[in-house]
């Protein structure tokens, strides 16, 4: 009994102790989002890494401010940056109130040029030993 209760305490009190000091292979990110110098009120913002083989790692913009910490963060390495920002449709048929991803205003359209997203160039690297970082983005025309 006292046998079973020493491996269980080593199991579940000194075992995370023993990943101490090792540097992390995640960082959590965040930071501010603006185009033409207003936040970005409603959008997504990925990483994809770039020649590596991790999942994409992302966030919600919200009100120009987003954080990168599901899972741990974003895996560090170099990445690519892609990020989209919608609003309403005035030209779309309503949707019924607060149905869909803008409550009701039907569906959004994404409004940032195509050199954030599909053509995007940004990119960022996150480095080994890094465990949070803050990058902002102030996207022009």
């Amino acid at each position: 009994m006292r046998w079973t209760f020493l491996v269980l305490f080593g199991l579940t009190v000194l075992a995370p102790l023993a990943g101490c000091g090792k540097a992390s292979d995640r960082v959590l990110v965040s930071g501010k989002v603006t185009y033409l110098g207003e936040p970005v009120a409603n959008g997504e913002i990925r990483f994809d890494a770039i020649g590596g083989t991790t999942q994409p790692a992302g966030a919600s913009i919200r009100d120009g401010q987003y954080q990168a910490v599901g899972k741990g963060g974003v895996p560090v390495g170099k990445h690519h940056v892609s990020i989209t920002a919608f609003r309403p449709n005035a030209n779309a048929p309503a949707a019924p109130s607060g149905a869909g991803p803008m409550g009701g205003g039907g569906v959004p359209i994404q409004y940032l040029p195509a050199k954030y997203n599909t053509n995007s160039e940004l990119t960022v690297t996150l480095e080994p030993g890094e465990t949070k970082k803050t990058l902002d983005f102030d996207l022009k025309q």
